[in-house]
């Protein structure tokens, strides 16, 4: 737990992180549902931001996290909620590959 937090401050920052990786694959979900030649180079980035996130956990591709249950996601929820803690926290980003990614930073 990060020093100065009251138990409140960090469960919220906590799931923060889970409805910001939801909210994230719900766009990217609505995004591949256009056709590709339609997205701008910026939902084609979000995309491949989205992608790289799930690279992170081990996951295949959108499709292959939407067929998962919650349970089976549930621990690649809460390593994404301990580095959008870590990357609120301290500035760093969950991994290399997840630096300077839209889907990780809240700045964009």
């Amino acid at each position: 737990m990060y020093s100065g937090l009251t138990l409140n401050q960090y469960t919220f920052v906590h799931e923060l992180g889970h409805f910001f990786l939801e909210t994230n694959t719900r766009i990217a979900r609505d995004l591949t549902a256009k056709p590709a030649e339609n997205l701008t180079g910026q939902e084609r980035q979000f995309l491949s931001d989205v992608q790289t996130t799930l690279d992170w956990f081990g996951v295949k591709d959108l499709a292959a996290w939407d067929a998962m249950s919650l349970n089976e996601q549930r621990e690649s929820h809460e390593k994404w909620a301990r580095g959008f803690e870590a990357y609120l926290y301290e500035g760093k980003a969950p991994s290399e590959e997840l630096r300077g990614c839209s889907a990780v930073s809240v700045h964009g």
